[in-house]
């Protein structure tokens, strides 16, 4: 009886203690299970992290030169842009998952400089950048997805085509990196706050405007030699000045002492002055451009209300005359009760009357300020 007892309590010992090593097993593989619940990959063009937490794929970055409405320089940024899916059950802003799990670096020829790409953007060009980098500041709710832009504002030289190198990690700096993906700017370019330049009609984003601009603002250019006026569809040049082709904004304007609106159309140059002695702007205009519409148009320089900075320093510019290689937007405009739907047409004439070239203006925007 007592060899059957102790067989009993041998065979009931080997049991429990398998079944405490299955046990242990099957817990060793739910850890190791969930230690993989995160991944990163990349694409042809993009970076992806995953966690139960939240889903980001970067899909791009763009270098900008920023300016203010006057054209001086206000710095540079590398905006960085991106999708996030939130899969967690609290909200979460994509700049601190980004943050948490990312690095970026400017490629530089000798070396790499880290960036550190937050939101909100304090100079977006566009109102639509405008609502991504809002995105990328606000808490996505759980189970949403945005678009978000975030930038670095203080980058070193920017190159012509600058590189970013994008690396994923479970853990910023506290784990190794998964994945690694180099992504390249369009062309850096020039840019303006989109207050500055309404919403998406930023000159600068038309390759003609930013090709005789750039030119316009080169220090180093000079005036090509020539026998006649030229006019090549972008811009106008003679041995006096070069004359960016004009580009048309609508403006809805209310004022404190109107309780309606007032229609503004606005047409901008950009100009530079050539030669070694002072240009009359007026002067220039009325012997080198001819503006005609299909209905009644009335261009003057001066108005009596305020626009918007930029504007309103065109308006100024176009009263007075340029200095030698000085270069400048200046602003016509055309003040009506209703909104001003025409087509208006722009004729250049070269220095013997001749007309040489045809632009119609194309962009129309309605942008209202509060004075």
């Amino acid at each position: 009886m007592k060899h059957k007892l102790l067989k009993v309590l041998a065979v009931s010992t080997v049991l429990f203690s398998g079944s405490q090593i299955i046990n242990f097993n099957h817990i060793n593989n739910s850890v190791s299970a969930a230690s993989k619940s995160y991944k990163a990959y990349t694409g042809r063009k993009s970076i992806t992290y995953k966690d139960k937490t939240g889903k980001m794929t970067i899909t791009g970055v763009e270098a900008l030169h920023m300016m203010y409405s006057d054209y001086s320089s206000a710095g540079s940024q590398i905006i960085v842009y991106g999708t996030f899916t939130n899969t967690s059950k609290r909200a979460i802003s994509p700049q601190d998952f980004a943050n948490n799990h990312f690095l970026f670096y400017q490629v530089k020829s000798s070396k790499w400089h880290e960036l550190t790409p937050v939101a909100p953007i304090v100079m977006t060009p566009t109102k639509h950048i405008d609502n991504l980098s809002n995105n990328g500041e606000d808490k996505t709710r759980p189970h949403k997805t945005v678009k978000f832009a975030i930038t670095d504002d203080d980058p070193i030289s920017l190159s012509d085509h600058q590189k970013v190198v994008v690396r994923a990690y479970k853990e910023v700096e506290a784990s190794r990196k998964l994945a690694s993906k180099t992504l390249t700017s369009p062309e850096t370019q020039n840019a303006m706050d989109h207050n500055d330049v309404p919403y998406n009609k930023n000159p600068y984003t038309s390759a003609s405007q930013r090709k005789a601009i750039r030119e316009a603002n080169d220090p180093n250019r000079k005036p090509k030699k020539q026998k006649n006026d030229t006019y090549d569809g972008d811009e106008y040049l003679n041995k006096e000045a070069l004359l960016v082709k004009p580009f048309r904004q609508d403006f809805e304007v209310w004022t404190k002492k109107k309780y309606s609106p007032t229609y503004v159309t606005v047409l901008e140059f950009y100009l530079t002055n050539n030669s070694q002695k002072q240009l009359s702007v007026s002067d220039f205009l009325n012997k080198h451009v001819s503006i005609t519409a299909d209905s009644s148009l009335n261009l003057t320089n001066q108005v009596d209300f305020p626009i918007n900075p930029r504007v309103d320093e065109g308006l100024r510019k176009a009263q007075g005359s340029l200095a030698p290689n000085e270069s400048t937007m200046v602003a016509l405009a055309h003040i009506s009760n209703n909104e001003y739907k025409s087509t208006i047409e722009t004729t250049i004439k070269n220095n013997s009357g001749k007309n040489i070239g045809i632009s119609r203006s194309k962009f129309k925007i309605a942008y209202p300020t509060n004075n």
